[in-house]
């Protein structure tokens, strides 16, 4: 297996740091790029100490720990805690400066002229994809959803509201949690539509229609005596 590392972190920061620090980067650009695990103005990716290990099998737990530890404390990584369960003692890391995030393709960060690469095992020239994350990413569809139920202002049918969301594209998704915030501020409830007819009917693109010279008002009735259909 080949480990890649950016030659002017190991010399700021140590080569262990180093080569675990690009491991990070190429996640958090993936993720960007993506639109996936996007938190507090960040985007991040999540690893254990156990896991590291086992990917950089030649870094033992304190190693591990040690380079962390002083990412962070040198203000370079950003530690955070996103998971669902409380149980959950998976760490998060965000870059403090995202401007060190690779403006290219993050797959094709073997072909990054600053990027030093060392061959462990037998001199092959075949430059492999960097060491994945250490979880699936199956938290973003679910975190995804989450933040839309949480900002969508009517509350039902949330099973079948997420089966829906769930087959969105990204960029749908994204459509959706912006627009469900701000359609039906101060709306009435019975005039805010089932999140799953939303979702159906793909409502971010219909235009919000004003009432009464406001956006947000619902529409005003005409006495009864002056309606035509009754």
């Amino acid at each position: 297996m080949i480990h890649a590392f950016q030659v002017q972190d190991a010399v700021r920061y140590g080569l262990n740091a180093a080569v675990i620090l690009n491991n990070f980067k190429y996640w958090i650009a993936k993720n960007k790029a993506d639109g996936r695990n996007h938190h507090d103005g960040r985007f991040w990716t999540y690893s254990t100490v156990k896991a590291l290990t086992a990917l950089f099998p030649y870094l033992t737990k304190n190693q591990v720990e040690y380079a962390i530890k002083g990412l962070v404390d040198k203000g370079v990584l950003i530690e955070g805690n996103y998971n669902k369960a409380a149980y959950d003692r998976t760490k998060w890391y965000a870059l403090a400066d995202e401007t060190q995030l690779m403006v290219h393709n993050p797959e094709s960060i073997s072909q990054d002229s600053e990027y030093h690469f060392g061959n462990f095992r037998n001199g092959s020239s075949n430059i492999p994809k960097p060491i994945p994350d250490s979880k699936p990413d199956n938290k973003t569809d679910n975190g995804q959803f989450d933040e839309f139920w949480n900002n969508y202002p009517r509350k039902e049918k949330k099973k079948m509201a997420q089966i829906l969301f769930n087959k969105l594209s990204q960029e749908n998704k994204i459509k959706a949690i912006n627009d469900c915030k701000i359609r039906y501020v101060n709306k009435e409830r019975q005039y805010i539509p089932h999140p799953t007819t939303y979702l159906n009917g793909e409502a971010w693109n219909d235009e919000i229609i004003s009432y009464n010279g406001s956006n947000n008002s619902a529409p005003i009735m005409p006495p009864a005596h002056k309606r035509p259909w009754i």
